[in-house]
């Protein structure tokens, strides 16, 4: 027992200089996190995201420029650097998360929050499970959430010094950002221009920055950068030839209890309706705890900690960021889109906030041990929601995939998009059965047939044995099948 103990204090001697240390650079710990966590995020996950399928595919089968903005950014880095062209989706990814990371703290540094503040938010943030699987995906957004951090950091750090700058770095980053998403086209356009309506930004000086900035956005309107039309026209087709577009979108023509004079308070209706569904979807994305914990901290006032003008900044941001997400949402312009998750990224300092309350309070025994533990076991839980993948994996689908595709001396062929992926084959083209059965005793190839855990193997199958399989813990299959051809029947060989 003596010697547990001297061990467990050894331990405690060794490590408690290397955590403090650490805690007095949340930055550089913040990076290092975001980076390995990242990392195991996405070797965990085991498997290509379905949505980037068909852009990587194209990009290993084609040497032309691609035509999605993700694309091109994956081929150019991959060009340069003669990188393939999954690695280089991945390395995008967790440098991108990991300016996201550099920028949040950078925010809260300006804000006067302390180390304890921004250890809760690097907390919240790399361990919130929402956040965790879209680390473990190639997707767009990303890139945009960590431009437009950066450009919310550039106001924030520049608009008092450097007008000029400020706002020059927010035109350059959201003109980069409108190749990226419509929705920087609403920053870009109409953003700036609401220091008009705060008093403080009332200055001779952001005056002939917003003037200017006026001036290059008016003639951005007539140039061809928008899929070859400019903003104007496509504001013209759309909108001035089409008086009734907004009607039309809304569907109020379309409703037979809705009198044609009544048509505004109709349209009120929805977009009030729309709102509300905008905020509640943040909120399911957002998490319930990081929802708590942002209102324990409006409620115990923690927000007068921050630096006050700065607050409101950020708050009209949070504004402009939810009409910019209703706005898409009534236009149908977001179709699922994560692009609005921007907005939560800056909520997690008020959840920052709220948490460092909750430290400090079980700190000087401010809550009772029952309520301590309870705290505790929903952090841990919060953690553990992050980083362990509770749904069935799909880590089984890469194997078979690669392991069929080893069996170069005939062709491979499969009915789910992720083996065809790993196949080498067209993602978007998956082989259905109904495809394959005509084939079976005139050509030689391998199978490989992706079953769900509650389905039964076809008929047509169910006469064969397959060669390999492999499974994830929940039962979901893909069943490796090699059909030969011969004079008089079907014989199957079996890899050992």
């Amino acid at each position: 027992m003596s010697y547990i103990h001297s061990l467990l204090s050894s331990m405690y001697r060794f490590f408690t200089p290397i955590f403090q240390m650490g805690y007095r650079y949340p930055l550089l710990m913040g990076v290092i996190l975001t980076i390995f966590s990242s990392c195991y995020l996405i070797v965990d996950y085991g498997v290509v995201n379905s949505s980037s399928l068909q852009i990587l595919w194209q990009l290993q089968h084609n040497d032309g420029l691609p035509e999605t903005a993700l694309g091109q950014i994956i081929w150019t880095i991959a060009k340069v650097f003669s990188l393939d062209y999954v690695f280089v989706g991945y390395l995008l990814m967790v440098m991108c998360h990991t300016f996201i990371t550099v920028f949040l703290l950078l925010i809260a540094k300006l804000l006067y929050f302390s180390k304890l503040t921004r250890w809760a938010l690097l907390f919240l943030l790399l361990c919130h499970p929402s956040y965790c699987d879209f680390r473990a995906y190639i997707i767009i957004e990303p890139v945009f959430w960590a431009l437009w951090l950066g450009a919310v950091y550039a106001v924030l750090r520049y608009h008092k010094e450097n007008t000029l700058l400020a706002i020059g770095i927010w035109f350059t980053i959201l003109l980069i950002c409108t190749h990226l998403t419509v929705s920087a086209w609403f920053w870009l356009l109409f953003f700036p221009f609401g220091a008009l309506f705060w008093k403080p930004w009332r200055r001779r000086s952001v005056t002939y920055a917003l003037l200017g900035y006026a001036i290059i956005v008016t003639v951005l309107l007539f140039l061809p950068i928008y899929g070859g039309q400019s903003p104007l026209q496509w504001f013209v087709e759309t909108v001035i030839n089409n008086p009734n577009v907004i009607i039309d979108v809304l569907g109020i023509n379309q409703s037979n209890w809705v009198k044609e004079e009544d048509t505004l308070v109709a349209s009120i209706f929805i977009i009030t309706g729309a709102t509300s569904l905008v905020i509640i979807r943040g909120a399911i994305v957002f998490g319930i705890i990081s929802v708590v914990l942002a209102v324990y901290a409006v409620l115990k006032k923690q927000y007068r900690i921050a630096n006050t003008e700065y607050m409101r900044i950020l708050l009209y941001i949070v504004a402009f960021g939810t009409a910019i997400t209703v706005i898409a949402f009534i236009l149908d312009r977001d179709s699922g889109s994560l692009i609005p998750f921007s907005i939560s990224l800056l909520l997690f300092l008020l959840a920052a906030l709220g948490l460092s309350y909750v430290f400090r309070k079980i700190a000087h025994n401010r809550y009772s041990r029952l309520s301590t533990l309870v705290i505790i076991w929903v952090l841990v839980g919060y953690f553990a929601s992050g980083f362990i993948i509770f749904g069935p994996k799909k880590d089984y689908l890469r194997e078979a995939g690669e392991f069929t595709q080893k069996q170069k001396y005939y062709p491979v062929y499969s009915n789910h998009s992720t083996v065809q992926f790993y196949l080498g084959n067209d993602p978007s083209k998956p082989s259905e059965l109904e495809d394959i059965v005509p084939l079976i005793g005139y050509n030689d190839f391998y199978y490989a047939y992706a079953k769900h855990r509650h389905s039964d193997i076809p008929q047509e199958l169910g006469i064969y044995t397959p060669i390999h399989s492999f499974r994830n813990p929940r039962g979901d299959k893909v069943l490796i099948y090699h059909f030969v051809t011969t004079s008089d029947e079907i014989e199957y060989e079996r890899i050992r």
